[in-house]
């Protein structure tokens, strides 16, 4: 497949553009479905998607700007109207019955301070319009700073910032010296993006509350401001837009950002709105994608802007660009609340917006579904295979955490993918993350040697060594901002560690990988439910990493825990009988003897996964973590437990500090330990190296056990035989 580059005349500009030609039919190929078209179709395709992508919906976002002004003054108008109707008074210009459930004439004879209890009774269960409609009640018969306080933190929960500042304001005016007027105030300056003023506000809050309740309350969120302020700052790099990096040097475990979302949605696909949904299931689009619209066409003006000014990624030529745009221009014709709200320009990148900067948040609705996030500044937190930053998520707020020293003017990272993906081969996981975060990584890791993808050398005889990936991959040197493409096939590039013999792409076993690989993607999807079909794959796919590809390779260290995992789940289900807790033991001990073995794997490959002195990765602490508390289910076990407890405890103190649930759990197992006196030990080698012969341990032991039930069921039945 060759790639030309062809200009295209969009309402008189000249656009070059990248096509892909099939070789064989001469017809152009859509590199994301595969699917081949003539260059007539690409072109009228191109035309569709660059007059509201890339480049040009930078142009036309800016361009509506004033349109969005106007429009929300409409908005306006029609809250004014809303409002209106929640007095009693009858309009024609909504039919939306009165939000509130209180009469106006069953609360005209109450006091401000009745009024009062009733909307913080309202707020405290979740009515916050109804709280809102009664503390105005209140405000309008004898206005005070706790109401003026308490309605901003109602405006506060509806996202309406700039009426929550209002609010805060008059409160402390009226009285200098009411705390939650200025911690309210604060809240509502970062929200709007004013950390300094709300530092200010913070510091006075905190001088009138020095010796009441909400004291700590001032301190913590103080701290959470100073550390936005001082510890992270952004700057445009070339390519890139808006880049967090380190205003000051942090150390392993210090805090370096904690921040809310601004926007937050439901992920489950059933709390989409039916006009949405229908709309969405019309256009063939993921409805995962369009979960966050109902959420953005409520929001306000002010969000609305800051979203628009987050990293949005360039769009494809691709169908399903073409759907969701076709998607965007129905809702903005067909549902009324989007009129005033957006465009199909604006909708399409906000959805794209929130496709890639999203995070779950540790927040949850009231039947206990998680929300999803959008947090400004942890957007400009760039990716990377070899992080500087660990993420924790607690009741909304993402904190991040230094995973080691960051020297000033450092950039910022955290690993978009699981842990487990941190371990896979760069080619593998920059296809990943180019499908599910729509880029492709340039992070030194990626670019520099490829330390989980070794394959056996059989350069020289008697070679010992692992072949491996040693430079950063090709790239279009023409390019204003060079793409890395990168193919499994790639011919050169390639050396072995120990003979130091250069390798091509054709003495690799690389069509073995692809296919194993599959296999393995297979056995993680967890179709085969039949325990001894499952144990048969993996044995299978094992011994042929083994064979093929060797054990320096990401697959054998993946089907290291897959295997300890079997040997778990089956250990657990055997000690639960104590006619077949022999056979669990032994199922208990294979699982350490393959956990182990993946710590053995983490530490060969070294590289960039450990630290300088060969020590201890992220990965494998967690693992250590997992193998851990496995190990303390069994007393047997309890001096490994203890000893992979003290590997890892010291990190995870740092990182996550003495009072996380999980350290307190470690440290808790290791003082226990230390009364009964069990010493901590390593694992010693109760089982061969030849994993051939791990195998043939297992299955003789599962073989003695069937035989000793058979002989058991027939002694069994001979004693019920009447002599």
């Amino acid at each position: 497949m060759d790639a030309l580059k062809i200009q295209i005349d969009v309402d008189g500009e000249c656009v070059v553009h990248d096509v892909y030609v099939d070789q064989e039919t001469g017809l152009d190929v859509d590199i994301d479905t595969g699917k081949m078209c003539p260059r007539e179709e690409t072109i009228e395709t191109v035309r569709t998607i660059y007059r509201i992508g890339r480049t040009s919906l930078q142009d036309d976002i800016r361009k509506t700007t004033d349109w969005h002004k106007q429009l929300q003054a409409v908005h306006d108008s029609e809250v004014n109207i809303r409002r209106v109707n929640l007095h009693g008074e009858k309009s024609h210009a909504t039919q939306k019955k009165p939000v509130s459930k209180y009469d106006p004439s069953m609360l005209s004879h109450k006091s401000s301070e009745e009024l009062k209890a009733l909307g913080n009774e309202a707020l405290l269960v979740g009515k916050v319009e109804d709280a809102i409609f009664v503390y105005t009640k209140a405000i309008e018969k004898g206005a005070t700073a706790v109401l003026h306080a308490n309605r901003a933190e109602a405006y506060i929960r509806q996202h309406k910032y700039s009426e929550a500042l209002a609010d805060a304001c008059k409160s402390v005016t009226m009285d200098p010296r009411y705390g939650k007027g200025y911690y309210r105030k604060a809240v509502a300056l970062i929200k709007t993006g004013h950390p300094t003023e709300a530092l200010k506000a913070l510091r006075t809050g905190l001088a009138h509350t020095a010796h009441g309740p909400g004291k700590c309350d001032f301190e913590q969120r103080i701290k959470e401001v100073e550390f936005s302020l001082r510890s992270v700052k952004t700057r445009r790099e070339f390519g890139l837009g808006l880049v967090a990096y380190a205003a000051v040097a942090f150390e392993a475990g210090q805090t370096v950002l904690c921040e809310p979302p601004i926007l937050t949605w439901s992920q489950k696909v059933e709390d989409i709105a039916c006009d949405i949904k229908e709309l969405a299931q019309a256009a063939q689009l993921d409805l995962a994608l369009v979960r966050m619209v109902d959420s953005y066409l409520h929001s306000t003006l002010e969000l609305r802007t800051a979203l628009d000014a987050l990293y949005c990624p360039s769009f494809s030529v691709s169908q399903s660009t073409i759907n969701l745009v076709k998607f965007a221009t129905d809702v903005c014709a067909k549902i009324e609340r989007a009129k005033a709200v957006t465009t199909p320009e604006g909708l399409v990148r906000a959805i794209m917006t929130c496709r890639v900067n999203s995070h779950q948040c540790a927040a949850f609705t009231s039947d206990g579904t998680e929300l999803c996030g959008l947090f400004p500044t942890a957007c400009r937190l760039m990716h990377s295979c070899a992080p500087n930053l660990i993420y924790h998520r607690h009741e909304g707020v993402m904190k991040f955490v230094a995973l080691r020293s960051i020297a000033e003017d450092e950039t910022l990272s955290f690993s978009y993918t699981a842990s487990r993906a941190l371990v896979e081969s760069n080619f593998r996981r920059r296809r990943q993350l180019e499908k599910a975060n729509l880029f492709i990584c340039r992070c030194d890791r990626c670019r520099g040697k490829d330390h989980t993808r070794g394959f056996l050398c059989s350069l020289t005889p008697s070679c010992t060594g692992t072949v491996l990936w040693t430079g950063a991959y090709q790239e279009d040197a023409d390019a204003v901002i060079p793409l890395v493409r990168f193919e499994r096939h790639e011919s050169e590039g390639w050396r072995c560690d120990r003979c130091m013999q250069r390798a091509f792409a054709y003495q690799l076993p690389l069509e073995a990988e692809a296919g194993l690989e599959a296999a393995l993607d297979e056995i993680n999807t967890e179709r085969v439910t039949n325990v001894k079909d499952k144990y048969h794959n993996l044995k299978q796919v094992t011994l042929a990493v083994k064979h093929h590809l060797g054990d320096r390779h990401w697959t054998f260290g993946q089907l290291c825990v897959l295997l300890c995992k079997y040997h778990r789940t089956m250990g657990t289900a055997f000690q639960q009988a104590s006619a077949t807790r022999p056979l669990g033991l032994v199922s208990q001990r294979l699982a350490m003897h393959w956990g182990v073995r993946y710590l053995r794997f983490l530490h060969e490959v070294g590289g960039i996964l450990f630290e300088k002195d060969g020590g201890n990765s992220l990965v494998g602490h967690m693992w250590r973590t997992a193998l851990g508390r496995s190990c303390t289910k069994y007393p047997e076990f309890h001096p490994q437990a203890r000893w992979l407890y003290e590997e890892c405890l010291p990190f995870f103190t740092v990182v996550y500090g003495d009072t996380n649930e999980a350290v307190r759990e470690m440290a808790t197992f290791i003082v226990e330990c230390k009364k009964a006196g069990v010493e901590a030990a390593a694992f010693g080698e109760p089982f061969p190296e030849d994993i051939n012969e791990l195998f043939v341990v297992w299955e003789s032991s599962l073989q003695q056990e069937s035989q000793r039930s058979i002989a058991l069921h027939d002694q069994q039945a001979f004693n019920t035989v009447p002599s």
